[in-house]
């Protein structure tokens, strides 16, 4: 246990002798240092020089990684600085362009602003009529070429339209199995096969009820028919002319009818599924 200093100053001084004495006894003379010819400083500066440098390499690859992000950040902002740069200018631009345009009609006579607004709506008009007649001759050489054998194999109890690709007038004529399997095509007579194909497709599709129609010779002009029946029913109906709201009274469940539901194009009844309708893309621009 140590001793505590004496308050004597007499017997304080041999206690500091004494501790003075410990501490120079147990203090070497010298440090225990390697000699001028160990090679131990050399491989510690060795070591510390190893470190140092990879250390710096790490670094280099870190900056390097970093650089590279920002140098990419930097182009895009840069991108997005030129669109919105090349926007400002088009919209400076037209802002002019509507500028000088109100200036100079607010001169002109209220019958030539009128004719000016009647032209460019029959301009517009007749563009609209030509992309019309467009899309309706695609829609068209869309059925007659693709669409209208696939609903022919699902209304025969095939795939899905959509599923199977390969289609050809053998298959359609053969038929399919309870398992949505291509039958094998049978050798027999053309005139009985033609009169039975003839009464399934009167089965299936119905005869038409104007005697006007033409009627189909084969499944898929039986497919083609009544989706564009079906399609121009909708668009009546959309516009108003049918009557009946904007729903189309289906008299069966068609493969048509669940393509245009598959496609996004119409829609069920929420409470009827055997009345239909298109969707009405406009309705919100409109409100």
């Amino acid at each position: 246990m140590a001793q505590a200093p004496a308050s004597d100053k007499t017997q304080r001084l041999p206690q500091l002798r004494v501790i003075k004495k410990a501490y120079e006894d147990l203090t070497p003379t010298e440090p225990s240092l390697p000699s001028s010819h160990s090679s131990l400083p050399t491989l510690l500066a060795t070591r510390m020089i190893q470190q140092t440098i990879a250390n710096s390499k790490s670094a280099i690859e870190t900056t390097a990684k970093q650089a590279d992000v920002v140098k990419k950040q930097l182009e895009y902002q840069q991108q997005e600085l030129q669109d919105a740069n090349a926007i400002t200018t088009a919209l400076e631009a037209r802002i002019g362009h509507l500028r000088n345009q109100q200036s100079e009609q607010s001169q002109w006579p209220r019958e030539q602003i009128a004719e000016e607004l009647i032209d460019a709506k029959q301009i517009k008009k007749t563009g609209y009529g030509a992309e019309i007649k467009r899309l309706r001759a695609a829609f068209n050489e869309f059925v007659e070429c693709h669409l209208a054998a696939m609903l022919a194999v699902e209304e025969l109890g095939g795939p899905v339209a959509g599923d199977l690709a390969d289609i050809n007038d053998d298959m359609l004529a053969a038929g399919f199995s309870n398992q949505g399997r291509s039958k094998k095509a049978r050798a027999r007579d053309d005139n009985v096969q033609a009169d039975k194909r003839q009464q399934r497709v009167d089965k299936i599709w119905g005869q038409p009820v104007d005697s006007n129609d033409i009627i189909p010779h084969n499944e898929k002009d039986a497919a083609a028919a009544e989706l564009h029946g079906l399609v121009e029913d909708l668009f009546n109906a959309l516009l108003g002319s049918e009557g009946s709201g904007s729903y189309v009274q289906l008299e069966r469940d068609s493969a048509a009818a669940r393509f245009l539901v598959r496609a996004k194009v119409a829609h069920f009844h929420p409470k009827d599924a055997r009345r239909l309708r298109l969707i009405d893309f406009g309705r919100e621009l409109d409100d």
